[in-house]
């Protein structure tokens, strides 16, 4: 090319000032270019709960330091500072402030627009307007009442802050938006500044009349507003003052224009019906006539998942997350945090997140946060054709969250129109630009003769977005389903690149390290053919840009936080020590002091002791350091003498997180040796988990191996284990072959919920769609958690099983059937046979007559013959054919609920424990006494000491989460590194602030029993963190154990007057004194951690033949005593603030309810 010098073009800069950021950018108004700019973070201040400020003194320093920034790259540049001829500001909308024209300084921070603080003062106010109506003054303002604008929050400040009040009567307060704020400084603030506004600015704040275009005298009147202390209003281009000092200057401040106006002049929509969206901190849609929405969500729903959730360590990440997943498994979020702005505006909606199955990772989240914003920027372009009669062909974007093109392939999915994002990313900065250059005086932008649009033409490359989505796809996209449905975005990774201009094609080319300088030729028009360079690869150049830039970056990982981790001592035998009934009177030593000691283990203070059992009063005290072994046995003045070794019990606990084998001493109930392994779960498909039972049984031949391995190491004869009892994890089964011995498919867990479909058609077919149909023969509902249509879906999909029952080689049962057909021989005369607890809870149970009901069979089309025999839970079943226990007694079986219930002794009537394990499993003991449920819970037998024995019944329920949840909250949603920091976090705060989390991934189990909820959080606002998350998470345990409490105590007349609690989440201080909160009773945690164990070993030592445990004269109890320490929780909660919780409580269930249903 031959190059002439042509006089430098003028140049117009723009101030941004954002939520986020002060952006200020300086164009070549010829071109458009961004010449020079700056980017500096404001600091968002939250002194309480949904309050949102700035400090204002900040903000200016944020604008003073960005125009010295650019100056500095124009001087680098060799750019006179002479060339810029004009400066537009351009602002966020509604974030005000009160200042002193007397001092100059605030009188408090700016309350941003999101600050939700007046949400009740606007309550009130819409209860005095007829039919509460929203609308009420949309004819004067053009927009509805709500907490958003200034009708409430000037009152706020007016009435909170001091000093206002008195400069308004003296005439020295100055109440006016960011945009004022900084005008008045810029040009001299108490020398001279100027105190005015722009219509844009005015409008938004709900005081402003539109026709008149001035503040409305009665409107502020009403609102008992003074608006004579606001700013005076002008037009968005004109010269309003010049600015005072600095490297600006003199120059004229000659555009003012809110910022979601500015992206659209920014945009060039100068045409009646051009749209445009920006997706910035929040989302703002906009049409040139006016009509414009705003949602939240956007980049301020990304900081917060980044911030507050902490699932992501950056912004960027969420993208490539959202993008690793094909969808969100109908996993919706809904960012409310401050209420929901256009279309809905509702100031009581708060975030929530439903839709949630143990399948949800923290993918799904960061696509439905994506999606969020994409589906409201949806029902916005709804409104707006309705309103205007336009329709929106293309939607022109911008904003900060453009550069991430999943949303921007999202949103041309949900709106079915080309998405077209341009090249220049700071339009809103650029249409303040062209305000300030299209001012009277100023006159860099020829403005059209009817004055209504510039007459200005930018070549700017944009990158268009198709829908790629299937149209019945989007018809599921609903109107009434977008009212629920919403999601969001994330970044791209900036770089520093060389900018090649293009004069032939008028646009610029991005020189990145793979295309060097060299590479990206310009030609004019005498140029030779450009062949080498075809159109095809220059799109493909020009796209990079559009797409935010990818490289290789370093990315710094966050590494896992260091945990503590407690060591526990081993009891050796050697060390406890006994003595018999004739030792001396132990008066030294009181009952209170003994307590004392002993309330040590049961804290959780784990420490070296030694333990003395002393016979007399039948339990085991502790001997800590500081009451050395000396000094207690001088104390007590024992005698002792050596004793036969006591029988020894084993139990085996086959659970959904893993298998434990403990060893327990039979007279004091101690565990002498113990083993966990933990077992993997197998998700083929969402809302599918499996077990391999081959692992199953490896984990428990492996954990006998150990635990007669401890035994040997502590000098114990294995020969004095004297019989094995079986717990398992109840309704998981599997179906194996009687010729081969090797399943025929996965074992099917509990919490499986494959055959949702199938149950919602079975309860289809009776009358009312009535669950408790069967209740009087089964004692359970109709619910897919049970065997009626899940034994038919492996009858119709697991190959050979159909033909093995034909055969008679087919063997279905639960895990429990399985380990006790295995450990007596397998295919060399393994015993097949179940328990009454493990038969009745499949569903296909007759509870009269304690078998397998042919009828109810014969209904669902199953093959009751092929089934286990049905055994009392203590009897002698089989012995074990091979391994350390070869020889060794099976003779106990019984549900894991039910042993838990046994372990922790619950023989009498009316007492009721509650298991906190991978589920949350509540038990009430009712005796001989069958109680069919109308409050949800369900019926079961609770054991039965042998074959002549009564069963002895239970009500009982079971409930999600537990630790399922927690191990959601660490594997899928990594918000915490390790369970135990789950209570840390939780504690830190004092309450959720109104988040509730339902954890119905599997939808809700007792007493609920809705197939068809899922997983959801509601109440988050911008103030909720992952602290807040955790604590809602343990609480929703605790919410829904008390629902199952107030179920049992109207079922069976029984009040609850204190609460056992065992299980692995036990140890979790705050989720029992939270419980102990919502039921009002005390809560009593046993130092026995292994109570479901221990009830297996009870029921095999209870049984004929072993007698190690004496039953009652009745058989209905076993007459067994340990002392247990014990910790006991008890209420801190008032009764008010209860209620209050659980009303919330009973919303969020709503909310969680009926979501898979069409």
């Amino acid at each position: 090319m031959s190059f002439t010098k042509m006089d430098p073009p003028p140049l117009v800069c723009g101030i941004d000032q954002g939520t986020s950021n002060t952006k200020v950018c300086v164009f070549d108004s010829n071109t458009g270019e961004v010449l020079a700019s700056s980017s500096i973070e404001t600091k968002r201040i939250e002194p309480n709960e949904g309050w949102t400020e700035m400090d204002p003194l900040y903000v200016l320093e944020t604008v003073v330091n960005g125009i010295e920034i650019v100056a500095q790259q124009l001087k680098d540049k060799n750019i006179s500072i002479k060339q810029v001829k004009c400066l537009g500001i351009t602002n966020q909308m509604l974030t005000f402030l009160s200042w002193s024209k007397k001092t100059g300084k605030p009188f408090y921070n700016a309350i941003e627009w999101c600050d939700i603080r007046v949400r009740d003062d606007n309550e009130r106010e819409l209860d005095k307007l007829p039919g509460r109506n929203k609308d009420h003054f949309r004819k004067t303002t053009g927009l509805p009442l709500s907490s958003l604008f200034w009708y409430t929050k000037i009152p706020w400040v007016l009435t909170n802050v001091p000093g206002v009040k008195e400069a308004i009567e003296e005439g020295t307060c100055y109440i006016g938006t960011i945009n004022t704020w900084i005008l008045w400084n810029l040009t001299g603030g108490l020398d001279g500044g100027v105190y005015c506004t722009d219509v844009t600015n005015g409008q938004i704040t709900g005081l402003f009349n539109l026709e008149t275009c001035t503040w409305d005298p009665e409107l502020c009147s009403y609102f008992k507003i003074p608006h004579h202390v606001f700013a005076e209003v002008k037009s968005t281009s004109e010269i309003y003052g010049y600015v005072k000092n600095g490297a600006f200057a003199g120059v004229p401040i000659s555009g003012m224009i809110g910022d979601q106006m500015a992206g659209t002049v920014g945009q060039l929509c100068f045409k009646e019906g051009q749209s445009k969206c920006t997706y910035g901190t929040a989302g703002c849609l906009n049409i040139n006539t006016g009509a414009k929405g705003a949602v939240e969500g956007c980049g301020q729903l990304m900081r917060w998942l980044r911030d507050n959730l902490q699932i992501v360590q950056s912004v960027n990440e969420i993208e490539t997350l959202a993008a690793s997943v094909d969808s969100t498994h109908d996993c919706f979020f809904v960012p409310a945090f401050g209420g929901l702005l256009s279309p809905y505006w509702e100031d009581d909606a708060r975030g929530t997140i439903v839709g949630m199955t143990s399948y949800t990772r923290r993918e799904h989240i960061c696509r439905a946060a994506l999606e969020s914003t994409c589906f409201m920027v949806k029902d916005m372009i709804t409104g707006v054709e309705v309103d205007t009669g336009f329709p929106i062909s293309e939607l022109l974007v911008d904003g900060g969250m453009t550069v991430n093109n999943l949303l921007l392939q999202i949103q041309a999915n949900f709106i079915n129109k080309p998405v077209i994002r341009s090249s220049i990313t700071e339009s809103t900065s650029f249409g303040a630009a062209l305000m300030a250059g299209a001012a009277k005086g100023v006159d860099i932008f020829p403005i059209s003769a009817d004055k209504m649009k510039l007459d200005v033409t930018f070549s700017i490359p944009s990158t268009t977005f198709t829908s790629s989505m299937a149209d019945n796809e989007q018809s599921d996209i609903d109107d009434d389903k977008l009212q629920s449905k919403q999601n969001v975005l994330a970044l791209g990774l900036w770089v520093a690149v060389s900018i090649v201009l293009d004069v032939k094609r008028n646009c610029s080319w991005i020189c990145l390290s793979e295309f060097g300088r060299a590479e990206i030729l310009t030609h004019d028009d005498s140029s030779t053919e450009q062949s080498d360079i075809d159109d095809d690869k220059l799109q493909s150049k020009h796209n990079v840009l559009a797409l935010g830039l990818w490289v290789t970056v370093s990315i710094v990982l966050d590494v896992k936080r260091n945990c503590s981790w407690i060591c526990l001592s081993e009891f050796s035998r050697a060390e406890i020590l006994t003595h018999d009934d004739s030792s001396t009177e132990q008066s030294d030593i009181d009952d209170d002091k003994l307590q004392s000691k002993q309330n040590v283990l049961a804290l959780g203070l784990w420490v070296t002791v030694s333990i003395v059992l002393d016979v007399k009063r039948n339990r085991s005290w502790i001997c800590l350091s500081e009451f050395s072994r000396a000094e207690i046995l001088a104390q007590l003045n024992m005698s002792f003498t050596k004793m036969d070794p006591p029988p020894l019990v084993c139990g085996i606990d086959q659970g959904t997180s893993n298998t434990k084998v403990c060893v327990f001493d039979s007279d004091t109930g101690e565990v002498l040796a113990s083993s966990s392994i933990e077992t993997k779960r197998i998700e083929p498909k969402e809302g599918w988990t499996e077990m391999d039972p081959l692992c199953v049984l490896e984990t428990v031949v492996n954990g006998i191996e150990i635990v007669a391995q401890q035994l040997e190491d502590k000098n114990i004869s294995i020969k004095q284990v004297k019989c094995l009892g079986i717990t398992n994890q109840m309704l998981t089964f599997l179906s194996w072959s009687r010729k081969t011995g090797k399943p025929f498919y996965n074992a099917i867990e509990w919490c499986d919920i494959r055959v949702r479909d199938d149950n919602e058609r079975e309860l289809d077919k009776l009358p009312g769609r009535n669950k408790d149909h069967f209740r009087k023969t089964t004692g359970l509902p109709l619910s897919s958690l049970f065997w009626y249509t899940k034994i038919p879906w492996v009858l119709t999909n697991v190959p050979g099983v159909k033909e093995a029952i034909e055969e008679c080689t087919c063997y279905i049962g639960t895990v429990n059937t399985w380990i006790l057909w295995n450990l007596t021989g397998g295919l060399d005369g393994g015993v097949y046979c179940t328990d009454i607890t493990n038969g009745q809870i499949t569903g296909l149970f007759n509870l009269e007559t304690c078998t397998w009901d042919p009828e109810l069979c014969s209904y669902f089309k199953i093959p009751h013959h092929v089934f286990a025999e049905v055994k009392s839970t203590s009897e002698i079943y089989g012995y074990v054919k091979n391994g350390a226990l070869a020889g060794v007694p099976i003779s106990g079986m019984i549900g894991d609920q039910m042993a838990g219930t046994v372990g922790q002794l619950c023989f009498k009537a009316g007492q009721s424990k509650c298991t906190y394990g991978t589920a949350g499993c509540l038990n009430i003991n009712t005796g001989a006494k069958v109680v069919y449920s109308t409050c949800g819970m369900m019926t079961s037998p609770l054991f039965q000491l042998s074959k002549s024995a009564p069963v002895v019944y239970t009500l009982w329920g079971a409930v999600e989460g537990c630790g399922q949840l927690m191990r959601w909250l660490r594997d899928n949603l990594q918000i915490v590194q390790s369970l135990n920091e789950i209570e840390i976090l939780a504690a830190s705060v004092d309450s959720t602030h109104d988040c509730f989390f339902v954890p119905a991934f599997g939808g809700l189990l007792s007493p609920y029993w809705e197939d068809d909820a899922r997983g959801t959080i509601v109440g988050m606002t911008s103030y909720t963190r992952r602290e807040h998350i955790c604590r809602a998470a343990l609480e929703s345990t605790c919410f829904m154990v008390k629902d199952m409490i107030t179920g049992v105590e109207v079922d069976t007349g029984f009040p609850i007057s204190e609460l056992l609690v065992d299980g692995g989440m036990t140890v979790n201080n705050l989720l029992l004194q939270l419980q102990a909160n919502f039921i009002n009773e005390p809560v009593i945690r046993s130092s026995i951690t292994e109570a479901t164990s221990f009830g297996a070993a009870l029921m095999a030592g209870a049984a004929k033949g072993v007698d190690i445990f004496p039953i009652s004269a009745d058989k209905m109890k076993l007459d067994v005593t340990f002392s247990i320490p014990s910790t006991t929780f008890t209420s801190s909660m008032a009764d008010n603030e209860r209620q209050r919780l659980f009303k919330r409580w009973d919303k969020a269930i709503e909310k969680a309810k009926h979501w898979v249903s069409d």
